[in-house]
């Protein structure tokens, strides 16, 4: 019964997907909401991110954007190439300082959450993995602050799954953001 749901909700991403970018636009995000379920689940089974996911779904990531520079916002395969190493390594930045310097509020951060966010940035460039890391971190910390309201809160929470959400999150909305942006600059 879970590999059927899991096959679900990965068809029912997928529909989502080609429904909002079409073929071939939305296949990579295909691609990318298989891989943010993936991360999920193992995150939540075993408090771990694979590198082999993450180091090969980033180089997917860079191989979709060599095919559609468009996915970066650019019709020029080495400004794509370099928008999304730029993504992957601004949204590894950023989950690395917080959680590794010791700051007092952040969530456990491993090490495996920052090659995600590598992966993520890839996909994404920098307005989703930025998007992804502040919509992750607000919900976890929501998530948590009810845990502990409940008499909860000593449980160890991945936060894999919440940045995957999140990630999943901008791979739907974007469209409209970007719309919405543009309207008020237009203005």
């Amino acid at each position: 019964m879970k590999w059927f749901l899991f096959c679900l909700t990965t068809a029912a991403l997928w529909a989502a997907a080609l429904a909002v970018y079409g073929v071939p636009g939305g296949l990579p995000y295909c691609a990318l909401l298989s891989l943010l379920l993936c991360v999920s689940v193992g995150d939540v089974i075993s408090l771990r991110i694979p590198d082999r996911i993450n180091f090969a779904g980033a180089a997917m990531g860079l191989g979709y954007v060599l095919l559609i520079p468009q996915l970066m916002g650019t019709a020029d395969r080495v400004s794509g190439v370099g928008l999304a190493v730029g993504g992957g390594l601004a949204g590894a930045a950023l989950l690395f300082l917080p959680g590794n310097l010791g700051i007092p509020w952040a969530p456990r951060i491993g090490l495996g959450d920052v090659k995600f966010m590598l992966l993520v940035g890839v996909f994404l460039g920098v307005p989703g993995v930025m998007f992804s890391i502040v919509a992750a971190i607000v919900a976890f910390l929501f998530v948590a602050s009810l845990a502990v309201l409940a008499g909860r809160g000593r449980r160890i929470w991945p936060l894999g799954p919440f940045l995957a959400s999140a990630a999943a999150a901008w791979v739907f909305c974007a469209p409209a953001a970007n719309t919405l942006l543009a309207q008020i600059i237009a203005r």
